[in-house]
């Protein structure tokens, strides 16, 4: 059985927007402002509102790159961690609507890319938040700590972390099918695998979602392996959504045939 989504702001009406398609699965893409519990809470009861039987995803605020120099938020971090804590108290006592936190392992902790400042922190992590491990799902990025693919899951391995969040635009490592299928095959029964699903084309450097058509995917043979995440592609205006819903409906159909 599939559990695909898709991914959305707080705001009312994209949420009503993108509910439209009926996903099972929506991921909030939270910002620093969005960090407050009563505000979640209230957003949560609103998309139960309008569908009782989803599931519901938290993406992490992330850092704002500039040419020269990043915002590091490493205590922001902590502070979504902390809201999670709270929101999962409420929200999985019966039902388990929360079934995923989404978190940048490397740019959320440190953006020079020092090894010992990663580590340390996943440790703190691990030791306060160790009520969250089971949710956690780390993304793999394409930055220099975390590329090639494999010092990614060196990484992941030495702390004992065994949910990833396989990003498709993220992972450029993949030259062919046949190489995505078999890195994908291996992960598999390996890993906790959550899916941020969008189109690309092989030997590319692009690291930005395509959505679905733009690229060269084929992604009938890649469904036994996705069977969590959600649509990550873009639409303009966001609040509409009509790209992603369109590509949502699209991804589906090839699923289910």
């Amino acid at each position: 059985m599939h559990l695909i989504g898709i991914k959305s702001s707080i705001r009312k009406e994209e949420i009503k927007n993108k509910l439209k398609v009926k996903p099972k699965l929506l991921e909030l893409f939270l910002t620093t402002k969005d960090l407050d519990v009563a505000k979640l809470e209230n957003r949560i009861n609103y998309i139960l509102k309008l569908r009782s039987n989803i599931k519901i995803s938290l993406h992490s605020p992330v850092s704002i790159l500039t040419k020269n120099t990043i915002s590091l938020m490493s205590n922001k971090i902590f502070l979504f961690l902390d809201v999670c804590v709270k929101l999962i108290e409420k929200f999985n006592n019966e039902k388990n609507i929360i079934i995923a936190i989404i978190l940048h392992p490397d740019s959320i902790f440190n953006f020079m890319s020092r090894r010992n400042i990663l580590d340390k922190n996943i440790i703190k992590l691990k030791k306060k938040y160790h009520i969250l491990i089971e949710y956690i799902y780390f993304e793999n990025l394409p930055t220099k700590l975390l590329t090639p693919f494999e010092n990614f899951l060196s990484i992941l391995k030495e702390h004992n972390l065994n949910n990833i969040c396989f990003d498709m635009a993220h992972f450029t490592g993949f030259n062919s099918e046949e190489n995505l299928l078999k890195i994908l095959g291996k992960l598999k029964g390996s890993y906790n695998l959550y899916f941020h699903i969008s189109d690309n084309f092989y030997n590319s450097k692009n690291t930005k979602p395509l959505n679905i058509g733009l690229g060269e995917i084929n992604f009938k043979p890649l469904k036994k392996y996705i069977e969590l995440g959600i649509l990550e592609t873009k639409s303009n205006p966001e609040v509409i959504g009509k790209e992603i819903t369109e590509d949502y409906i699209k991804l589906i159909k090839i699923f289910n045939d």
